[in-house]
C-alpha cells in the first residue's frame, strides 16, 4: 500500500502493542513491528484475536467488527484500523 505503515502516533502504538502483549504472554515488546505477522509471527488464533479486538475496543473506546479482524494480517494492518475509528 502507498499509506505510511506508522500511520498511529507513538502513544496509541505503545498502547497497541500493550494489548498485544497483555494477550501474548511470552511476546517482548519490541518484537511487535508493524510488519509483523498477527498469525504467522503472533500465533494469534480466532481466539485470541477475538480477545484482542475487545482489548482494543476498551483501550480505545472504539468498536471493532470481527469481520473487520478478518481483513488483518500486520499489526500495522491493526494499527490503521485503529486510526481510523479514532480520527472521527
Amino acid at each position: 500500500g502507498l499509506e505510511s505503515p506508522m500511520a498511529l502516533n507513538d502513544q496509541r502504538w505503545q498502547a497497541l502493542c500493550a494489548c498485544i502483549v497483555a494477550e501474548l504472554d511470552d511476546v517482548p515488546e519490541d518484537a511487535i513491528k508493524p510488519e509483523t505477522l498477527l498469525v504467522e509471527d503472533l500465533e494469534i488464533d480466532s481466539l485470541l484475536a477475538a480477545n484482542l479486538a475487545f482489548e482494543l475496543e476498551d483501550a480505545f473506546d472504539i468498536l471493532i467488527e470481527e469481520a473487520e479482524m478478518k481483513d488483518v494480517t500486520t499489526v500495522g494492518d491493526l494499527a490503521r484500523l485503529i486510526e481510523a475509528k479514532t480520527k472521527s
